[in-house]
C-alpha cells in the first residue's frame, strides 16, 4: 500500500473513533517537503487538506496517528471558521507568535483529551529525530511541551 493510502486510512479510522464532525467531509492527503512543520492541516474554500512531510514514510505508526489527531483538531476549528475569520485567523498565525501558541497548544490539549497524548509524545520524539534537538527545541515554543503531555495524560 502506497504512504497517501496508508495515511487516508489512519484518517478514515481516527474520523470514526475520535472525530464524528470531520465525517461528511473529504479531505485529502499530500505529501510534501514542509519547511516548517511535520504536517500541516489547511481548507481551501471547502477543501480540506492535511499536508504530510516525507520524512514520515516509513515510520511508526502510532507517531502517524499523533501527528494526524492533531491535524484533525485543527480541521475541527477550521470547519466551524467562515472565509473572513479563516484570513484574519491565518494572518495572526503568521504575525502573532502569542496567536499561534495559543492555537497549537489548545489543539494539543484536544488532541490529548481524545486519547492521542503517548502518540503525540512519539510524534515529537520523531520530529527532535527529524529537526535536530537545537532547532526541535526553537519551533516547539508554540506547543506543549513532553512534561505538560505526559501530566495531561496522566491526569486523564
Amino acid at each position: 500500500m502506497d504512504n497517501i493510502k496508508k495515511y487516508g486510512q489512519l484518517v478514515k479510522t481516527l474520523i470514526k473513533k475520535s472525530f464524528p464532525s470531520l465525517k461528511k467531509i473529504r479531505i485529502g492527503i499530500k505529501e510534501k517537503k514542509l519547511r516548517k512543520s511535520s504536517m500541516k492541516a489547511i481548507k481551501i474554500f471547502d477543501c480540506y487538506y492535511i499536508l504530510i512531510h516525507p520524512y514520515f514514510r516509513n515510520k511508526s505508526r502510532k507517531a502517524i496517528i499523533g501527528a494526524l489527531a492533531h491535524e484533525l483538531c485543527h480541521l475541527e476549528d477550521l470547519k466551524k471558521k467562515n472565509f473572513l475569520q479563516l484570513i484574519t485567523d491565518s494572518i495572526r498565525y503568521i504575525l502573532s507568535k502569542k496567536h499561534k501558541q495559543k492555537i497549537e497548544r489548545k489543539t494539543d490539549i484536544r488532541t490529548v483529551q481524545k486519547g492521542y497524548g503517548k502518540e503525540l509524545l512519539l510524534q515529537r520524539k520523531l520530529r527532535e529525530k527529524m529537526l535536530g534537538k537545537k532547532l526541535f527545541k526553537k519551533r516547539s515554543e508554540c506547543y506543549l511541551s513532553n512534561e505538560e503531555i505526559s501530566k495531561r495524560i496522566k491526569k486523564k
